[in-house]
Protein backbone atom coordinates (compact mmCIF):
# COMPACT_ATOMS: atom_id res chain seq x y z
CA UNK A 1 0.00 0.00 0.00
CA UNK A 2 1.66 3.61 -0.57
CA UNK A 3 2.23 5.87 1.20
CA UNK A 4 -1.50 8.08 -0.04
CA UNK A 5 -3.24 4.75 0.99
CA UNK A 6 -1.74 4.65 4.43
CA UNK A 7 -2.68 7.87 5.22
CA UNK A 8 -6.20 7.88 3.94
CA UNK A 9 -6.58 4.69 5.84
CA UNK A 10 -5.09 6.55 8.58
CA UNK A 11 -7.29 9.16 8.15
CA UNK A 12 -10.83 6.59 7.63
CA UNK A 13 -9.79 5.10 11.00
CA UNK A 14 -10.34 8.35 12.91
CA UNK A 15 -13.53 9.13 10.75
CA UNK A 16 -14.72 5.95 12.16
CA UNK A 17 -13.11 6.61 15.20
CA UNK A 18 -15.71 9.74 15.00
CA UNK A 19 -19.03 8.27 14.42
CA UNK A 20 -18.24 5.70 17.40
CA UNK A 21 -18.13 8.30 19.92
CA UNK A 22 -20.99 9.65 19.20
CA UNK A 23 -22.69 5.77 18.95
CA UNK A 24 -21.13 6.45 23.07
CA UNK A 25 -22.53 9.42 23.62
CA UNK A 26 -26.36 8.34 22.72
CA UNK A 27 -25.97 5.36 24.37
CA UNK A 28 -25.12 7.52 27.88
CA UNK A 29 -28.08 9.65 27.07
CA UNK A 30 -30.28 6.16 26.43
CA UNK A 31 -28.94 4.91 29.42
CA UNK A 32 -29.59 8.20 31.47
CA UNK A 33 -32.95 9.24 29.71
CA UNK A 34 -35.00 6.52 29.66
CA UNK A 35 -37.87 8.85 28.51
CA UNK A 36 -35.74 8.74 25.33
CA UNK A 37 -34.53 5.24 25.17
CA UNK A 38 -35.33 4.71 21.89
CA UNK A 39 -34.91 7.81 20.10
CA UNK A 40 -31.40 7.76 21.46
CA UNK A 41 -30.55 4.44 21.03
CA UNK A 42 -31.74 4.38 16.90
CA UNK A 43 -29.00 7.13 16.92
CA UNK A 44 -26.54 5.13 18.57
CA UNK A 45 -27.09 2.29 15.70
CA UNK A 46 -27.12 4.78 12.85
CA UNK A 47 -23.92 6.36 14.06
CA UNK A 48 -22.52 2.99 14.39
CA UNK A 49 -23.90 2.07 10.75
CA UNK A 50 -21.83 5.33 9.99
CA UNK A 51 -18.57 3.66 11.32
CA UNK A 52 -19.46 0.28 9.40
CA UNK A 53 -19.70 1.92 6.27
CA UNK A 54 -16.75 4.12 6.40
CA UNK A 55 -14.63 0.73 7.36
CA UNK A 56 -16.67 -0.97 4.24
CA UNK A 57 -15.28 1.32 2.19
CA UNK A 58 -11.97 1.11 3.08
CA UNK A 59 -11.55 -2.04 2.06
CA UNK A 60 -12.29 0.06 -1.17
CA UNK A 61 -8.73 1.53 -1.17
CA UNK A 62 -6.89 -0.96 -2.71
CA UNK A 63 -8.76 -0.34 -6.07
CA UNK A 64 -8.50 3.71 -5.50
CA UNK A 65 -12.13 3.86 -5.31
CA UNK A 66 -12.83 5.02 -1.55
CA UNK A 67 -15.10 8.29 -2.59
CA UNK A 68 -13.21 10.67 -0.88
CA UNK A 69 -15.60 13.24 -0.40
CA UNK A 70 -17.44 11.25 2.70
CA UNK A 71 -14.11 11.98 4.82
CA UNK A 72 -14.50 15.57 6.98
CA UNK A 73 -12.12 17.99 6.33
CA UNK A 74 -8.97 16.91 8.54
CA UNK A 75 -7.45 14.50 10.86
CA UNK A 76 -6.99 16.93 13.55
CA UNK A 77 -10.86 18.13 12.82
CA UNK A 78 -12.06 14.98 13.71
CA UNK A 79 -9.84 14.75 16.65
CA UNK A 80 -10.66 17.90 18.01
CA UNK A 81 -14.24 16.68 18.01
CA UNK A 82 -13.46 13.63 19.31
CA UNK A 83 -12.16 15.12 22.44
CA UNK A 84 -15.27 17.07 22.53
CA UNK A 85 -17.68 14.56 22.62
CA UNK A 86 -15.57 13.05 25.61
CA UNK A 87 -16.05 16.21 27.47
CA UNK A 88 -19.77 15.99 27.05
CA UNK A 89 -19.95 12.82 28.26
CA UNK A 90 -18.61 13.49 31.30
CA UNK A 91 -20.41 17.30 32.03
CA UNK A 92 -23.47 15.14 30.88
CA UNK A 93 -22.56 12.53 33.53
CA UNK A 94 -22.23 14.64 36.67
CA UNK A 95 -25.30 16.41 35.32
CA UNK A 96 -27.68 14.64 33.69
CA UNK A 97 -30.04 16.89 32.43
CA UNK A 98 -32.80 16.07 29.58
CA UNK A 99 -32.62 19.00 27.53
CA UNK A 100 -28.83 19.57 28.22
CA UNK A 101 -28.51 15.92 25.86
CA UNK A 102 -30.37 17.77 23.15
CA UNK A 103 -28.82 20.70 22.99
CA UNK A 104 -25.20 18.96 23.36
CA UNK A 105 -26.68 16.14 20.63
CA UNK A 106 -27.63 19.72 18.06
CA UNK A 107 -24.46 21.18 18.24
CA UNK A 108 -22.41 18.16 17.49
CA UNK A 109 -24.29 16.68 14.74
CA UNK A 110 -23.77 20.18 13.56
CA UNK A 111 -20.02 19.87 14.03
CA UNK A 112 -17.94 20.10 10.43
CA UNK A 113 -17.44 15.97 10.59
CA UNK A 114 -21.01 15.33 10.82
CA UNK A 115 -21.77 17.90 8.41
CA UNK A 116 -19.50 17.24 5.62
CA UNK A 117 -21.10 13.53 6.13
CA UNK A 118 -24.58 15.08 5.47
CA UNK A 119 -23.10 16.87 2.37
CA UNK A 120 -21.71 14.11 1.28
CA UNK A 121 -25.23 12.03 1.52
CA UNK A 122 -27.15 14.70 -0.33
CA UNK A 123 -24.55 15.12 -2.99
CA UNK A 124 -25.21 14.06 -6.73
CA UNK A 125 -22.82 12.36 -7.73
CA UNK A 126 -22.71 10.30 -10.75
CA UNK A 127 -20.50 7.27 -9.19
CA UNK A 128 -21.76 4.01 -8.36
CA UNK A 129 -20.09 3.50 -5.24
CA UNK A 130 -21.01 7.24 -4.02
CA UNK A 131 -24.51 6.16 -4.82
CA UNK A 132 -24.41 2.65 -3.04
CA UNK A 133 -23.38 4.11 0.36
CA UNK A 134 -25.76 6.94 0.09
CA UNK A 135 -28.84 4.00 -0.78
CA UNK A 136 -27.41 2.27 2.15
CA UNK A 137 -27.73 5.47 4.72
CA UNK A 138 -30.54 6.44 3.42
CA UNK A 139 -32.40 5.69 6.25
CA UNK A 140 -29.59 7.67 8.59
CA UNK A 141 -29.88 11.23 6.99
CA UNK A 142 -29.87 15.04 8.72
CA UNK A 143 -29.54 13.43 12.56
CA UNK A 144 -30.00 17.11 13.48
CA UNK A 145 -33.13 18.12 12.14
CA UNK A 146 -34.49 14.99 13.46
CA UNK A 147 -32.91 15.58 17.08
CA UNK A 148 -34.30 19.54 17.04
CA UNK A 149 -37.99 17.91 15.61
CA UNK A 150 -38.23 15.33 18.35
CA UNK A 151 -36.74 17.26 20.84
CA UNK A 152 -39.53 20.00 20.46
CA UNK A 153 -42.26 17.49 20.00
CA UNK A 154 -41.90 15.83 22.81
CA UNK A 155 -41.52 18.83 24.94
Amino acid sequence: MELYHKELALFIDKAIDLELALARLYEVYARHITRDFGFWTKLETEEKNHAALLYTGKQFLEHNRFPNSLLPGSVQEIEKTIGIIGQVIEEFTARPDRDLAFEQALQLEKSAGEMHYQYFMDEDSGDDLVQIFQKLNRADKNHAERIFMYWQQTR
